[in-house]
């Protein structure tokens, strides 16, 4: 005997009704409140009963067959299907298990668990890493990205190395500004720094294999080199850019990573003496350079030194780059440039890992180039971020003495303090809750490996997206979580 499944149910104005009707038996199907083999009223009557077409009810009828909820019989009407409720409820009860009661995942991961994402919000004031967006030309940019996306092959496959006019504006451009030597075959875009830092891993890297890198440096690096995974070796800084005469007499390592032209994080720069002889000592141990050339365009009182790259084409170099600090973040896109004899096993590492990048994407970036718009906001942004790291430098210096020292840097979107604060965490948490973005220093060290050097407590703040009027609040901000703790 058929019972009226949905007694007392009223529709919404704001979504189909086939959609409701679908979402309301099954629902009630799969919970249980019809029980497993009981018949549903006809199409007709259903519809009758609950003011509908008898088409939308026959659809979702359809529907709910497909899926496996109810079965007709010849003659009789749709019947609950048997067995449905109970393999959902034992889905259902997937959610209550504990890691241990899952398969295993992989060692490397198992190390993940127990490092928490992080929660800060990058829209605060002074988040690092992001560029100054108000200052975007994005009127331009959306002029192009739309010409780009009313060009019908870009929405299809072409090509896992990236548009060739986007490599050759990449190419001229470095070619031009960083002296580097390469060809528009040699490039490889990828989906952002991080991307490029993984492909470099998974192409160069055995598991086991040992890497050197700075420290402090670059988180993202060392989650890179972490997840294949290596075994990293920490080499210090000294004047807060890497110390070369620590470099290792002997060692296995397969590569060594390095940010020579602007220090990520504390700022020093490789002068041409040093780079020389860290090719050098490359070439002798015959070791990959993996050259990451982090704010090279926002040097503020001097043009950077040329890439290492440029120096001698003999050597094991890989230069990468991203526009994600120039641009913006979300554009997602940055390259490698590697030697053409690597090229074709790049290019298939990259297939098997994230495939193509957004062809219309990358076509909106090579005209934004061709045009001379790249250009002409580097030159802009290059002024305001000098801007902003005078006002900000004389107001720390001014509202912070006794309680913070600036570590001197004349480039990029951040600054770096450092101070006998306690925990340099607790004072980020305790920023956070003011609404002030920072990380702590600490965080860039490798673990329990924390150099006497450079101080290890400390603050990194970002400049870039934050105006200038919003500082001196900011500031005497960071000075009130100071002073707590003398």
């Amino acid at each position: 005997m058929s019972i009226h499944p949905l007694a007392g149910f009223s529709f919404r104005t704001d979504q189909s009704l086939q959609h409701q009707l679908r979402q309301a038996l099954s629902q009630k199907i799969l919970n249980g409140e019809i029980a497993a083999g009981t018949q549903l009223p006809s199409s007709r009557k259903l519809a009758q009963d609950l003011g509908l077409g008898r088409n939308t009810v026959t659809m979702v009828y359809d529907q709910l067959k497909q899926e496996g909820l109810i079965r007709s019989k010849q003659g009789a009407g749709m019947f609950v299907s048997e067995g449905i409720q109970a393999r959902f409820q034992s889905e259902q009860g997937l959610e209550n298990l504990e890691m241990a009661d899952l398969p295993p995942i992989s060692n490397s991961s198992q190390k993940l668990l127990k490092t928490p994402v992080s929660s800060q919000a990058a829209s605060l004031p002074f988040a690092v890493g992001v560029p100054d967006l108000k200052a975007f030309p994005d009127k331009i940019w959306n002029r192009l990205q739309r010409a780009a996306n009313q060009r019908p092959h870009l929405l299809g496959y072409t090509g896992i190395q990236g548009l060739l006019e986007l490599r050759i504006a990449i190419a001229e451009y470095l070619q031009l500004s960083r002296a580097v030597k390469c060809q528009p075959d040699q490039i490889i875009v990828t989906a952002g720094a991080q991307a490029a830092l993984s492909l470099v891993s998974q192409t160069l890297l055995n598991p086991g294999d040992k890497v050197l890198i700075e420290n402090p440096g670059y988180q993202g690096a060392m989650r890179a080199f972490s997840s294949r995974p290596c075994n990293l070796e920490a080499i210090p800084l000294k004047n807060s850019k890497l110390d070369i005469s620590k470099l290792p007499s002997r060692t296995h390592a397969k590569l060594l990573y390095c940010t020579p032209t602007h220090q990520y994080p504390l700022g020093g720069i490789l002068d041409s003496s040093e780079r020389l002889q860290l090719l050098h000592w490359a070439r002798q141990h015959n070791i990959w350079l993996l050259e990451d050339d982090y704010d090279s365009e926002y040097h503020f009182n001097s043009k950077p030194f040329p890439a290492i790259q440029g120096m001698d084409t003999r050597s094991p170099v890989i230069y990468l780059g991203s526009f994600s600090k120039t641009l913006f973040p979300a554009l997602r896109l940055g390259y490698l440039v590697v030697p053409s004899q690597l090229v074709d096993v790049f290019l298939h590492a990259k297939r098997n890992m994230s495939g193509e990048t957004s062809p219309a994407l990358e076509a909106t970036l090579a005209e934004f180039i061709s045009e001379g718009h790249f250009y002409r906001h580097l030159r802009k942004m290059r002024t305001l971020y000098h801007t902003k790291w005078l006002e900000l430098t004389q107001l720390c210096e001014t509202y912070l003495q006794g309680y913070a020292s600036i570590l001197a840097s004349q480039a990029g979107m951040h600054m770096v303090l450092t101070f006998d604060y306690p925990n340099d965490k607790t004072a980020v948490n305790e920023l956070v809750a003011l609404g002030v973005h920072s990380k702590p220093l600490s965080n860039y060290f490798l673990p329990d490996i924390k150099e006497a050097t450079d101080q290890n407590n400390g603050l990194v703040i970002g400049f870039g997206n934050t105006p200038t009027r919003l500082m001196p609040e900011l500031v005497h901000k960071i000075r009130l979580v100071l002073t707590q703790s003398h």
